[in-house]
């Protein structure tokens, strides 16, 4: 009896010692493979996964190095991953193990510019009416806590693609003497063929301290006359928690708080393309201003949908999105990284078309705009609402 008691403690040992879920709740960890556990709260508004018992000390210590690939099992699957230090570490759609430089963090498994809890039918978000989600439920046949392991693939072997993608900026005025004020705070016209000068302007945020860019874009959103902003990455109550809202010329404007997530394929994305849309149809809300946090990737996206249907063409839109990565993160214009990043805006909108365009035959950069109206028109806009945001743009 006693042989068959230690037995069947030692089945119910073996998981826990495999996989890292113990009672200290450490990782499990040996040279070139880590384990740990990741629960269901602990997804990101972003679908990432943050695992809460790997740190990135815990990786460093199995041998982990940015730019390795892994092969990350969990809930019955498994996939190849890089490792990078954000999400910005692959071009747009892919998955990757994200590492940031802090000993102290958590790593945490996420999609570049999508969401990686749903893409990889993991989990799904139950939202709120103002786009925000209240929480994350599993899919089908998942159970949490997930059992989460991490074994080396292959030692740098995302070290060539990952030159391109490993950007690094700072806060400092000083640091970019070559930018002029407005470059600094990624502030900026859109201009396109047929747009009218002063309607529609793109910016990092006016409001957070963090970037130390928020003086300079409401200076000059004021210094525009901007009466809209839409801010793409706060609800109300966190942008009025701001230190620097209550004192900025944004708080005295008309602001539509639209918290988009990255994935431009995601229904929270497209209603905030509704929403911006829609507020256009409104020729007193002009001039307008649209922003996230750094005014790069959300707003980026958003700005080239609207340059797109204004007529310019996609060399101009790509010109236009890759300016903000000159800005932030000294790209050279024509290098590799400057290609490489150009990636990222193209993948987006094909992807963006092939999730909204019934009839979508593929990226057609000669019918750009056409294909722009169709997204919009997707999003349920008529026919006469799309003359009127043209006229609205264009005069």
């Amino acid at each position: 009896m006693k042989k068959i008691a230690i037995f069947l403690l030692v089945l119910f040992l073996i998981p826990f010692t495999a996989f890292g879920y113990n009672a200290s709740g450490k990782a499990y960890i040996k040279s070139g493979f880590i384990s740990g556990i990741a629960n269901l709260e602990d997804i990101s508004n972003f679908g990432g996964i943050v695992i809460k018992n790997i740190y990135v000390a815990d990786m460093q210590k199995a041998g982990f190095e940015l730019a390795d690939v892994v092969t990350v099992s969990l809930a019955n699957k498994k996939v190849e991953l890089p490792i990078v230090a954000n999400f910005k570490g692959a071009v747009a759609g892919s998955m990757m193990l994200v590492m940031p430089s802090n000993p102290r963090r958590n790593i945490s498994l996420e999609g570049s510019y999508s969401d990686f809890a749903k893409a990889n039918q993991i989990a799904k978000p139950i939202m709120d009416k103002d786009g925000t989600i209240l929480k994350w439920v599993p899919e089908k046949g998942v159970k949490f806590p997930l059992h989460v392991s991490i074994t080396l693939f292959k030692k740098q072997g995302y070290k060539d693609e990952y030159k391109n993608f490993d950007l690094v900026r700072t806060y400092k005025r000083s640091d970019y003497p070559h930018l002029s004020d407005k470059d600094f705070a990624n502030f900026r016209e859109i201009k396109t063929p047929k747009m009218a000068s002063g309607r529609l302007y793109r910016s990092s945020t006016p409001i957070h301290t963090k970037l130390s860019r928020n003086y300079y874009c409401d200076r000059f959103a004021k210094e525009a006359g901007v009466k809209t902003f839409f801010n793409l990455c706060n609800t109300a109550k966190e942008a009025k928690e701001c230190p620097a809202f209550n004192r900025s010329y944004y708080s005295t404007q008309k602001v539509y708080y639209l918290p988009l997530n990255v994935d431009v394929t995601s229904d929270v994305f497209s209603n905030g393309m509704k929403e911006i849309a829609k507020a256009m149809l409104n020729k007193k809300a002009f001039p307008c201003l649209i922003h996230c946090v750094e005014g790069q990737d959300r707003t980026g996206f958003a700005c080239a949908m609207v340059e797109l249907f204004m007529g310019a063409s996609y060399e101009e839109v790509e010109a236009d999105y890759v300016k903000t990565f000159m800005n932030y993160y000294k790209v050279k214009e024509g290098s590799e990284q400057y290609k490489s990043i150009a990636k990222n805006i193209y993948v987006n909108l094909d992807r963006a078309f092939k999730e909204r365009i019934k009839d979508y035959e593929g990226f057609d950069k000669n019918k750009t705009q056409e294909l722009a109206k169709k997204y919009f028109k997707s999003l349920g806009l008529k026919d006469e609402e799309l003359n009127q945001l043209w006229d609205n743009l264009s005069k």
